[in-house]
Parts: structure tokens; sequence; C-alpha cells
């Protein structure tokens, strides 16, 4: 699990509907797709715990290719909507 725990109902809620409201628009839910992933790495409470795990990785044993991510960084846009932090 990527936050460690389990959903609440009203946040699974919110973030199923993000993806969903495009209804059959398969390119529109894609991009939906990529902005609620990238609002989780975005969130206060993963780069409180998740995150941290990446960054001592980082300091311990450097990073090799100089990112993150398969072939190198991504530019996205992404709105950040914190429900109840």
């Amino acid at each position: 699990d990527f936050l460690n725990r389990q959903p609440d109902a009203s946040g699974l809620a919110f973030w199923a509907n993000e993806i969903t409201s495009c209804g059959a628009d398969v390119q529109c839910k894609e991009v939906k797709r990529i902005n609620v992933s990238a609002a989780f790495f975005l969130s206060i409470e993963f780069q409180q715990t998740g995150y941290l795990v990446e960054r001592i990785y980082k300091v311990a044993y450097g990073d090799a290719n100089g990112t993150s991510t398969f072939g190198g960084t991504h530019q996205l846009i992404v709105p950040i909507i914190r429900r109840e932090e």
C-alpha cells in the first residue's frame, strides 16, 4: 500500500470520482490517473512518511543516474488538493 494504511471512505470516493469523472474518454482517464498518482506523491502524508525512505537511500547510496524516474524527470502540472490534512 502506498501510504501504508487503508483508505478512508470519503478520500477513496473523492479520488475514484476524479478518475471516473471522464466517462468513456480514455485519454482523459489516463491524464486523471497520472494526476491522481502525482497528487499522492506530493501529499504531505507521503512527504512525511514514504518519501523519507527514498531520501535516506539516496543519501546512503547515491543516485546513479541522477533521476528517480525511468528516462528522466517528468513535468506534470498537478493540482494539489488536500482534504482534512
